[in-house]
């Protein structure tokens, strides 16, 4: 089934279509509409970018049956699984996961991940995602702005790019935020800050994992000795894995400090908790000699000492004041040493 033929079985000129670009031989990109994609590929005059939206399930028809890339590069794009990854074929296609800062309807990034899937040929790449996210988006706007991009790897590359100012933008975020927990467990706030900390340490991970990840996949990519990669692709790739390790370590620096705040914050709250606990031991020793005592002279029996005397009330409590002080002298001693 090509092209037309799917356009005319989905009611639509191309199933999840979000947008697509034609790059001539100098970088300079114009937009294509859905019905010109397939003419303006078969020419072969520049290369093609086209975006798709995996959320619409006449999107996987098309790449399953028309789409001209690999069928690893298909399967890769069909499948649930969403772990990172980037391979290229003997013929030197390119294709594989990466993960990307979710963008909301408002055009605010937020912390939350998602996956961008991609294919590249020589003349054509295929990107899709399920959720919207925010460095294709800004790469689409860099494209609208005259940005040139003289080949597909140069606007992977920008991508990758634009994803690693998001996350620095988080990271600079995370990291405002923790001076001012600091801050706040220095001058011994009596706010609970496990309420902030603990969000602020997963955030912190859950990046940390991504970028690892995504470091190491392009440090062997750019080692790649069993495939003729261009040099130039070699080299993007080079500087892509050191943007992403210096990040990585931000972030992992971030993570870092976020757990030694947190142990000094459960270090304090134990210190609060002792000293309370103390101080309930302290009262509760301190009302056991009165306790017992009036308990002794409230049972009904005879040969009660102070009975029947005219001040035996008074005697009973100054037994019980006495009782006091001394259990309260002999916890002083014993906490001095």
């Amino acid at each position: 089934m090509n092209w037309k033929q799917i356009a005319a079985a989905t009611g639509e000129p191309f199933p999840g279509f979000i947008w697509a670009y034609r790059f001539r031989g100098d970088g300079i990109a114009e937009r294509l509409n859905p019905e010109a994609i397939e003419s303006v590929l078969q020419a072969g005059d520049g290369w093609v970018w086209l975006h798709l939206n995996l959320a619409n399930v006449r999107a996987l028809d098309w790449l399953q049956s028309a789409a001209p890339i690999p069928d690893e590069a298909r399967t890769l794009f069909l499948q649930v699984d969403e772990h990172q990854t980037l391979q290229v074929t003997d013929d030197g296609v390119i294709f594989g996961i990466f993960s990307d800062l979710k963008q909301e309807f408002n055009e605010k990034s937020t912390e939350d991940i998602a996956k961008l899937r991609f294919c590249v040929t020589e003349n054509f790449m295929v990107s899709a995602r399920r959720a919207p996210l925010k460095a294709v988006e800004e790469t689409r706007r860099l494209i609208e702005d005259g940005r040139r991009f003289p080949s597909a790897v140069t606007l992977l590359e920008a991508i990758v790019l634009r994803f690693c100012d998001g996350v620095a933008k988080v990271a600079r975020g995370l990291s405002t935020s923790l001076d001012r927990i600091e801050d706040r467990v220095v001058l011994a706030d009596e706010g609970d800050e496990r309420v902030a900390i603990g969000p602020l340490r997963r955030t912190a991970l859950r990046i940390h994992r991504q970028l690892q990840h995504l470091a190491i996949l392009f440090h062997d990519f750019a080692e790649e000795n069993d495939t003729a990669l261009p040099e130039d692709t070699r080299l993007a790739a080079a500087r892509i894995e050191r943007r992403l390790s210096a990040l990585d370590n931000d972030m992992r620096d971030i993570h870092e400090r976020a757990r030694v705040v947190s142990d000094e914050v459960a270090s304090k709250l134990a210190q609060q908790a002792n000293r309370n606990l103390s101080v309930l031991s302290l009262l509760t020793a301190l009302f056991v000699p009165p306790t017992l005592m009036t308990g002794v002279w409230g049972m009904n029996i005879t040969n009660l000492p102070f009975k029947d005397a005219d001040n035996g009330l008074w005697a009973v409590l100054g037994i019980c004041l006495t009782s006091t002080v001394l259990v309260f002298a002999v916890w002083k001693f014993l906490t001095r040493r």
